[in-house]
């Protein structure tokens, strides 16, 4: 599509306006500006015996490698699999920088990988932690396997898609006083503005 691209006066409004679509910046090199320099991340391991690549979860905005605690140790157990969970820089307890950056959180998580000589994993990511993982993924795209565009089981509502969980990853896998229990009526009348 072009830059911009001028919409009929049919808006209804009698005024002339503008679609404008911005050059697509997933793709785009960053290398013109300064690279940022990568930061040892602090991380945790969970060692499993299986010899599947280990999952990697990313937390997001605010958050810290111990919010996947729980379903890490689930997973060793459950899967046998290594999991890591890990503190992006500027939270928890990775050291701090003035760049804050998606190239700059991937370098770090490419630098951490290196160091633990995992040359293969799979990146779990939540919010800032998934975009993380899709710019990695954008870096490295020899070392990313293709996904599906629609998995297996997926049921589609607007622009979400909803897995299945597997049996063994049901709410049990994190223990009963984990699980979410559901507001009292009360709670949701006045959060949902219902009367």
């Amino acid at each position: 599509a072009p830059p911009c691209e001028s919409l009929s006066s049919s808006a209804g409004w009698g005024a002339r306006a503008w679609r404008c679509h911005p050059p697509s910046r997933a793709l785009r090199s960053w290398r013109g500006r300064q690279a940022a320099q990568p930061l040892p991340l602090s991380y945790v391991v969970f060692d499993g015996p299986a010899p599947q690549p280990p999952l990697v979860f990313l937390h997001g905005l605010l958050g810290s490698k111990g919010n996947f605690r729980a379903i890490a140790r689930a997973l060793v157990q459950r899967s046998g699999r290594k999991v890591l969970t890990v503190d992006a820089r500027n939270h928890g307890e990775s050291p701090h920088s003035p760049t804050m950056s998606y190239e700059a959180m991937s370098l770090d998580v490419q630098r951490l990988l290196r160091r633990l000589h995992i040359p293969k994993c799979v990146l779990v990511g939540h919010s800032m932690g998934g975009k993380t993982a899709m710019t990695l993924a954008l870096q490295r795209v020899r070392a990313c396997a293709a996904a599906r565009e629609q998995p297996a089981g997926c049921r589609v509502w607007g622009n979400c898609c909803c897995l299945p969980i597997p049996h063994h990853m049901g709410s049990s896998a994190i223990g009963p006083d984990k699980e979410h229990k559901r507001p009292s009526l009360g709670v949701q009348e006045g959060t949902l503005g219902v009367s």
